[in-house]
């Protein structure tokens, strides 16, 4: 049984020294929808565990995430978030540690880049999110590595099939993204029609699911039907109240 202590979580928040919003040309009013912004956070993640062969070890993680979001036009915008994580502590040695930085990422491509890899400390630099969207009336695209959220849980997700949530992860808001395209049809001010295809390094590895979804006496309710990696799935959800206590569910047929 693996136990996890976590000691320190020290999030700091650089978005007020770093944000930026400014125009990229000269004519404020003729264009003033062309805006970069910046923004990030460091954080420092300390645990002490246990391996699975009983010997304790320590983990400190450092992360730099730098978030950049450029507005093109007015209809096309560019998603970038670089991260910049140095791993020390005696986690190095552990086999569990070996085995997971010498696995080959699920995605289609490879985004991530080890600076350094040695006894001491483990330096990677990866693109969290790298993305396009491009937006015109009840169209949206979007492509490139993105988080693709699927389902209405919040204990369990079974049709979150693209990054499901590991019990024992410490960091749970952390999804490595997909790599993707992705289409959004807004059918009416409460419908909508989602085609997503992601390819894989493997043929069985492919996804490809349409999902379409409305609201029918107050509750949300979307269905969805594909192919996640050689399977096939069927999916419903729905949210909405009874009274004032919140209801909703999914299940999925595969």
């Amino acid at each position: 049984m693996l136990h996890l202590l976590r000691i320190d979580n020290l999030k700091i928040s650089l978005f007020a020294a770093l944000a930026l919003m400014a125009p990229l040309t000269s004519g404020v009013e003729a264009a003033p929808w062309r805006t970069i912004s910046l923004g990030g956070y460091y954080k420092n993640l300390f645990t002490a565990s246990e391996s699975f062969n009983g010997a304790s070890f320590t983990s400190d993680l450092n992360r730099l995430r730098l978030d950049f979001d450029v507005k093109v036009t007015e209809a096309l915008d560019i998603k970038v978030i670089y991260d910049n994580e140095a791993i020390l502590g005696s986690v190095l040695d552990t086999v569990e540690f070996r085995t997971l930085r010498g696995t080959e990422p699920d995605t289609f491509f490879d985004l991530d880049t080890t600076s350094l890899d040695r006894e001491d400390i483990f330096w990677r630099q990866s693109l969290y999110r790298a993305y396009l969207t491009f937006s015109r009336g009840a169209l949206t695209l979007r492509a490139g590595r993105q988080r693709v959220a699927l389902g209405t849980g919040r204990l369990w997700n079974p049709e979150d099939l693209l990054n499901p949530v590991s019990p024992l992860a410490l960091e749970r808001d952390e999804r490595t993204g997909v790599d993707a395209v992705s289409m959004e049809l807004a059918i009416g001010p409460v419908a909508g029609l989602n085609l997503t295809y992601a390819p894989g390094r493997a043929w069985n590895r492919e996804v490809l699911f349409a999902r379409a979804g409305g609201n029918l006496s107050g509750y949300d309710l979307s269905v969805l039907f594909g192919s996640f990696r050689a399977d096939k799935v069927l999916g419903v959800d729905f949210s909405g109240y009874i009274g004032s206590s919140g209801f909703r569910g999914e299940s999925t047929y595969t």
